[in-house]
């Protein structure tokens, strides 16, 4: 991405081009068609009013672009929610001529009306109509990208009915237009941070985390006392044969016994912002480095945790996470044959291992508790999935819930030494719990809501 000032020309995409690509070309037997992604950062508001492309044709000219827009659904081309067909091209740039009937242009188009762009991540589809008819013609060749950008390419022969990965990289693909900020303030969670393993010579293999099989693998992490971890991003190192991967399911398990135990919170099929390919891993299988990011950070206290990655591969069924033998975090990575019943400790070689991955978030200082007459109010379990059972020497007036904005999210008003607070209805996370006593006395303590 390259962005001006807010309010100023921004433009998203990747940079450059190198030959070759996907058939673009609309009227043909088949209906080919590609796309490549974009993603609107948080507090932005793009306005597009442009697209522009590189192209190898064996036309002299094209006649018609045909754009759409489509929203990203589990990493992949979702549905369309802007079209625009038969827009004929502003300019068509002649860059290089091959011979006699091969050219390259770059093609800039002005859409007829601006699009609206919000947070997310977007997938912009390409199809054209050459100037001449179709005939013998090979068609109109959709350019690579020269640098990585989000995820790899998609490509259609069906006007994009149904998608496969076209590739390891991208497609030169550029949105141009307006960006002004649309007035939200990010929230301060405190000191960025990031922890993992680091890969070494990428000759180890890897351990199955496909949702194909009954294979699971987890790795530990960290929260250092008197701390709040808050888990923005998840970055590991994949092998999968030929392409890359969609989504992926994150488990956050607790430690028993310095092994995995259970889990304490799920984000289900979480598709991936960025992939980038690494190196081929054999005949077929090729290394990729993919990025996932949270919406909603997962919100830890001190304590070791284990985190499980269960990916959805786009061209096969098995997905490896990457194994390091150099462990820098922790003890070594775990491995399952049943879907996380049992777990067995990961060794290649008689050497203990851990797997790649690097998570980034935020440390934040704890919120205050008042721990002088803590033992006046007990409280289990915790943590809590349905009903927070609360008890006190003395009567309890009323009971406040707090998430980690400060926001009262529940409340309830009572008389009585023991109380069942229902905390069903609210999301996974760490919650603070305020009781006023008779006696007026203000008691806080901190839960953990699954």
């Amino acid at each position: 991405m390259t962005s001006g000032l807010w309010g100023q020309d921004c433009s998203f995409g990747p940079i450059g081009s190198t030959s070759g690509g996907a058939n673009i070309t609309a009227g043909q037997m088949f209906g080919y068609t590609a796309c490549d992604d974009i993603d609107v950062p948080s507090g932005t508001i793009l306005t597009v009013n442009r697209v522009t492309f590189p192209v190898e044709s064996d036309y002299s000219s094209l006649q018609y672009a045909h754009i759409k827009i489509r929203k990203a659904s589990g990493g992949m081309p979702g549905s369309v929610i802007y079209a625009f067909d038969s827009i004929v091209p502003t300019s068509q740039e002649l860059v290089t001529v091959f011979d006699t009937t091969w050219s390259s242009f770059i093609i800039t188009v002005d859409l007829p009306t601006s699009v609206t762009l919000l947070k997310g991540k977007y997938f912009v589809q390409l199809q054209v109509t050459p100037m001449a008819e179709p005939g013998a013609h090979s068609g109109v060749g959709l350019n690579s990208a020269g640098t990585g950008y989000g995820t790899f390419s998609f490509y259609s022969d069906n006007n994009g009915e149904t998608w496969g990965s076209s590739s390891l990289g991208d497609d030169a693909i550029t949105v141009s237009g307006i960006c002004t900020d649309d007035g939200t303030v990010p929230p301060d969670y405190g000191d960025a941070c990031s922890q993992g393993d680091t890969a070494v010579n990428h000759t180890s293999g890897g351990f199955s985390c496909s949702p194909f099989y009954s294979d699971r693998v987890t790795d530990d992490f960290f929260v250092p006392a008197n701390t709040t971890f808050y888990l923005t991003q998840f970055v590991a190192n994949i092998i999968t044969q030929g392409g890359g991967v969609s989504t992926a399911t994150f488990n956050i398990r607790s430690s028993v016994n310095d092994a995995p135990g259970e889990i304490l919170y799920t984000v289900e099929n979480l598709g991936v912002t960025t992939q980038k390919f690494l190196d081929w891993y054999g005949w077929v299988e090729v290394l990729i480095r993919a990025t996932f990011d949270f919406e909603t950070p997962v919100v830890l206290t001190e304590g070791k945790y284990f985190i499980e990655m269960v990916g959805s591969p786009m061209v096969t069924d098995d997905m490896l996470w990457e194994v390091t033998n150099e462990v820098k975090l922790g003890g070594y990575s775990y491995r399952s044959h049943d879907s996380g019943l049992t777990w067995i400790l990961n060794e290649l070689n008689g050497n203990g291992n851990g797997q790649v991955f690097t998570m980034n978030g935020f440390f934040g200082t704890n919120v205050a508790i008042n721990d002088e007459h803590a033992q006046k109010v007990n409280f289990f379990p915790n943590p809590v999935n349905d009903y927070l059972v609360i008890s006190s020497d003395k009567k309890i007036k009323n009971i406040a819930v707090f998430n980690v904005y400060g926001q009262q999210v529940n409340t309830q008003v009572t008389n009585s030494g023991t109380i069942m607070l229902n905390m069903s209805s609210l999301p996974g996370g760490v919650y603070v719990v305020k009781t006023v006593l008779e006696n007026d006395r203000l008691e806080t303590f901190k839960v953990n809501k699954k």
